[in-house]
């Protein structure tokens, strides 16, 4: 997921629009992987009991809920970290900084991943983290393209 939604995703339009690679690229790229990939555990941590009756070994069912959980936190915070050093690296003006504005969804979304024990209540969190990706994503390149 991460090569594909991120790295191929990001790093190859990229180079469909400057028709080089620019490898500064990764860090945004990263961060749409991690969202993605954040999704794709919220789902995963949701499914572990019948995953694991069903022989499926997820991460979540490898590791386990705690340790998912922790990953899950990873994931969003990777996902910030890596273009706010995209931008620290390139800064030109603080309306690259924009996508901050999204911080406390991704946060929201990792103290529901954490406290929600029952798997039907995640479900909803999925939609929010896909979407406060869509909104990241969409305040990231405005930010780009203001500066």
């Amino acid at each position: 997921v991460i090569i594909f939604f991120g790295l191929v995703g990001v790093m190859g339009s990229s180079y469909l629009f400057i028709l080089q690679i620019d490898f500064m690229n990764i860090l945004p790229a990263l961060s749409c992987g991690f969202f993605a990939v954040g999704v794709l555990n919220i789902n995963n941590i949701r499914d572990i009991d019948s995953d694991l009756q069903a022989g499926k070994y997820s991460i979540p069912v490898r590791i386990g809920r705690e340790k998912s959980i922790i990953y899950h936190w990873f994931l969003l915070i990777g996902g910030l970290l890596a273009p706010l050093f995209f931008v620290l690296i390139r800064f030109e003006s603080y309306y690259q900084l924009l996508f901050l504005v999204t911080a406390p969804l991704f946060i929201k979304n990792g103290i529901a991943v954490s406290t929600k024990n029952n798997p039907a209540e995640l479900d909803p969190y999925l939609k929010q983290l896909a979407l406060s990706t869509l909104v990241f994503v969409i305040l990231f390149g405005i930010g780009l393209l203001l500066d």
